[in-house]
């Protein structure tokens, strides 16, 4: 940071990690609510805030780096909720070359928001089409309980605050529910969907927007 403190995003944070998603930040609050005050501080250091994350456009040449943090996400977080094989038809390796174009063409027509941090490296992004549907949220494996997944959400509810949506929609993997929940989401319904012969849980989400 340049020496420059603004107090109204650090309440914010502070607030945020305190009241709203301690897990997020690995906190464990006492009884009271209280946690060490050198406990609050580690935690805070690993936010984006400190970490000069910026959110940039989509651009094609981002694509092969894009997959590669979808296939390691989904090996090494959501393997909490599903199995290797239900793992291995979501990541559908076998279809890169499929992917790789279908991806470019369209997160390029999408809204496609990328963070990418000091060193360079992508570590989170999400794609939303114009009807409001959130089709990808992916935050880097290294990166998780960072705050990289609020700063994307927040700079998405600035840029859609002016637009015709009157909603977000998105089917949510178990993994992610407590994330969607902490930002406003709400289950509409649990589904199970089918993906090269695995059946997998996920949730229809919505969030109304102001």
């Amino acid at each position: 940071m340049d020496g420059k403190v603004n107090y109204t995003k650090l309440n914010k944070e502070v607030s945020q990690a305190l009241r709203h998603v301690p897990c997020d930040y690995e906190l464990e609050l006492a009884k009271n609510g209280w946690v060490l005050t050198d406990q609050l501080l580690r935690a805070l250091h690993q936010t984006v805030e400190w970490q000069n994350v910026t959110i940039e456009r989509f651009k094609p040449t981002d694509i092969t780096e894009l997959i590669q943090l979808f296939y390691q996400t989904i090996e090494e977080i959501n393997s909490q909720d599903y199995s290797k094989s239900q793992l291995q038809a979501w990541q559908g390796k076998h279809r890169e070359d499929e992917r790789s174009k279908q991806w470019s063409e369209k997160l390029c027509i999408s809204k496609t928001l990328i963070a990418r941090n000091k060193n360079q490296e992508i570590s989170g992004f999400l794609e939303l089409e114009p009807s409001g549907e959130l089709n990808l949220f992916f935050v880097h494996a290294r990166y998780q309980r960072q705050g990289i997944g609020q700063l994307l959400m927040e700079q998405l509810l600035t840029e859609v605050n002016d637009t015709s949506l009157k909603r977000l929609t998105a089917n949510v993997s178990i993994t992610a529910v407590p994330f969607f929940e902490a930002v406003g989401f709400k289950k509409i319904q649990q589904q199970i969907v089918s993906v090269d012969h695995q059946e997998f849980i996920n949730y229809r989400m919505e969030k109304e927007l102001m």
